[in-house]
């Protein structure tokens, strides 16, 4: 992981699947090969999102040609460990044939939809993703101590103020 992902802010924060998505990523530089994973659904959700897809999209020119959303899978081992997880397939050229297979219960069948794009929280829409920020937007004044309650006592309730 150190070394597929050095240089990347943020890169210490992704579950081991990315490491496959970089790779193909690189291995299909100049090629028209089409690759696709079934991967735990973290790829398409949260902080995760704005890094590795942010590195597909710029660096490698990553386009997602079709994505399964979450569904439920099993497999035969004993004690059969049922997952979450999600199918991306994707190259580095676009293509105007693209599908979400959507599924209305996560262990049922999937129905597909055609789709102009498929951003990578796997829905239809253009291609971007939240990054994590320290600055606000906009010009207000940065929250310096989080949730921590400096009011002189005015929120903090005793226990009879509070029934």
């Amino acid at each position: 992981m150190e070394k597929i992902f050095a240089g990347v802010t943020g890169g210490g924060t992704l579950d081991y699947v990315t490491a496959w998505y970089a790779k193909a990523a690189q291995y299909i530089q100049d090629t028209k090969i089409k690759v696709a994973f079934v991967s735990t659904n973290s790829i398409a959700q949260g902080e995760q999102v704005g890094i590795i897809w942010g590195l597909l999209f710029h660096k490698y020119k990553i386009k997602i040609h079709f994505a399964h959303r979450t569904f439920k899978w099993g497999n035969e081992a004993k004690g059969n460990a049922a997952v979450h997880v999600v199918i991306i397939g994707f190259a580095n050229y676009d293509t105007n044939d693209k599908s979400v297979f959507e599924y209305e219960d996560i262990k049922g069948e999937a129905h597909e939809i055609k789709v102009k794009n498929i951003n990578p929280y796997l829905v239809e829409g253009k291609d971007m993703f939240i990054t994590t920020r320290t600055k606000p937007l906009c010009n207000v004044p940065e929250i310096i101590k989080g949730s921590e309650t400096t009011d002189d006592g005015h929120f903090m309730l005793t226990l009879e103020e509070s029934k």
